[in-house]
């Protein structure tokens, strides 16, 4: 008997139930659909709590939508709504929104040491903005390549941002002063310029106020500022022409461990002749026969660079 009892209890509480649920899901269709209309709010650059506080005082409900990433909306604001501010709405109507998932944050790799061209490429996968080059001289960095750069390493990337990056033009040359060659001899001259590591052209001049074999023209001109290896350009006058056989030169290849293409040259203004073309051995000693004209430069060039240039 107890067992029906408690069968019969529980039918009647089901049965109120449903008919609680009944009435509570007609109440709300009622106030649905014979509610007032509302204008919906502005929401759009709020917080989920404040929009929620804004709805809820037009009898509104929020729906989220999602989240996506905006340059400048912060993490969590609402960015778009639907339907828009000042529509008209029945009350206890829903409000669907966006929000702001933030800046599509990523992080700048170190770009330090690379070439400027892969620096390039690297800048342009983070972001869309311009990229702003400078130069400097640097002792610690190769030509071509980042010193530094803005935004640094770790630092966040705003994919809509700029970038500059710093660059190394190598390590700044030391500067001399051209020296005044002009009146002093071939020999003189060579044994001043070897101090910068220059190599010289010489140029023959038919002048004849003075002496053989003197400086009377210089390119560059005295006080220009050079630097090591600087190409230099000087006009010497020509030599008495003594006899017209030609005449022994020693010349002893550098020392080493292979041998290489020498070439000795003799060139009297536009004419160049070819005296020896073979090869030599590491400190193998030259001897070469110089046409005596007065006038000629001597040229030896081994694997094609020039080692030795005299006025003979």
């Amino acid at each position: 008997m107890s067992r029906i009892n408690s069968i019969f209890r529980l039918g009647i509480g089901f049965t109120i139930f449903i008919i609680l649920a009944g009435i509570s899901g007609w109440i709300t269709l009622i106030l649905m659909t014979s509610g007032g209309d509302v204008y919906v709010p502005d929401i759009v650059g709020k917080s989920l709590k404040a929009a929620l506080s804004d709805l809820q005082s037009n009898h509104l409900y929020l729906v989220l939508d999602g989240e996506e990433t905006h340059a400048e909306a912060p993490r969590g604001a609402i960015i778009a709504q639907n339907p828009a501010s000042g529509a008209m709405r029945k009350a206890f109507s829903t409000v669907r929104v966006i929000i702001s998932a933030g800046p599509n944050r990523l992080e700048m790799p170190d770009l330090r040491g690379y070439g400027i061209r892969q620096a390039r490429l690297e800048a342009a996968e983070l972001i869309n903005g311009a990229i702003h080059e400078h130069y400097l001289y640097h002792k610690d960095y190769s030509e071509g390549e980042v010193i530094a750069h803005i935004p640094g390493p770790g630092e966040i990337v705003i994919p809509d941002g700029n970038m500059s990056l710093l660059i190394s033009t190598g390590n700044r040359k030391t500067r001399y002063m051209m020296p005044d060659v002009i009146g002093l001899t071939i020999s003189e001259t060579k044994g001043i310029l070897q101090l910068f590591q220059s190599s010289m052209d010489l140029i023959i001049s038919e002048r004849k106020e003075f002496g053989p074999g003197i400086i009377v023209d210089q390119d560059p001109e005295p006080g220009t500022p050079i630097e090591l290896g600087y190409h230099i350009q000087l006009t010497v006058t020509a030599r008495e022409i003594g006899s017209l056989g030609p005449s022994r030169f020693s010349w002893k290849a550098p020392p080493g461990l292979l041998s290489k293409s020498m070439i000795a040259t003799y060139t009297v203004k536009d004419r160049t002749e070819i005296l020896v073309e073979r090869d030599v051995a590491p400190s193998e000693e030259v001897i070469i026969l110089v046409p005596e004209t007065g006038m000629g430069v001597l040229e030896i060039t081994l694997d094609g660079t020039v080692v030795f240039s005299e006025l003979r």
